[in-house]
């Protein structure tokens, strides 16, 4: 099992662990849509390997006149996340993503401090296209958790549509998707799900932003595992 991660400083200059980060970008798959780098394909790595917060996976384009860093590109807002090539193996099993080589794991960082105590910092990305004012896209893709045997995870899906500096938005999207670990990397149990966006006149941006959880809400039980995602098409 290989698993890497990546200095923040490292990220920013392009730099990379050789054997690990295997090509500084690769196409997007067409099926895309709108969404560059949809299927996380983008850099292309070998086992798992992990961003800090402020990463960008793929390249990213000018935005102007939004000023955000995650237009047209994966942004890591918050926490770590890891790309993970079909290359990496649980228990000797190689992992298989719904499409193409790799998948995005919302692998987030639970971490105890000198006193004992516990805190979590979600894995999250963000991506912000352009679309056609007044209307209506439609969000695609799959999750699943990451195949720990036993565990469970929370996804949160926030979409937003926006005027084209991004900085007046509505949310359009706000949901937690609950799913159970299969246990088994060979067959990950991949959910798929998809969302209209209304897009107003004024409205010419919109932003998909995937989110680790530790559960669907304040009184459900905590969460054991990561979510995973991939696959995804903004149409």
């Amino acid at each position: 099992m290989k698993r890497t991660t990546f200095a923040r400083k490292m990220l920013a200059s392009g730099s990379a662990a050789i054997g690990l980060l295997i090509g500084a970008a690769a196409p997007a798959f067409a099926g895309g849509g709108y969404l560059q780098d949809a299927g996380f394909e983008s850099p292309v790595v070998s086992g798992a390997v992990s961003f800090a917060t402020g990463a960008q996976l793929g390249p990213c384009a000018n935005g102007s006149p939004y000023t955000g860093a995650d237009y047209k590109c994966w942004l890591d807002y918050a926490g770590q996340v890891d790309l993970v090539h079909n290359d990496y193996a649980m228990g000797g099993v190689k992992v298989v993503p719904n499409e193409g080589q790799q998948f995005l794991w919302l692998a987030g960082q639970r971490t105890i401090s000198a006193t004992g105590a516990s805190a979590y910092y979600p894995g999250a990305v963000s991506q912000a296209v352009t679309v056609p004012a007044g209307s209506t896209r439609t969000l695609s893709f799959v999750y699943a958790t990451m195949p720990v045997p036993g565990a469970s995870s929370v996804l949160h899906l926030r979409v937003k549509s926006c005027t084209a500096n991004g900085l007046n938005c509505t949310i359009r999207v706000d949901q937690y998707l609950s799913s159970t670990s299969t246990g088994n990397p060979a067959s990950i149990g991949w959910k798929a799900v998809r969302y209209s966006i209304p897009v107003n006149t004024d409205q010419s941006l919109v932003q998909v932003q995937f989110e680790s959880a530790l559960a669907a809400s304040p009184t459900a039980p905590a969460t054991t595992g990561d979510p995973v995602v991939d696959n995804t098409t903004l149409l």
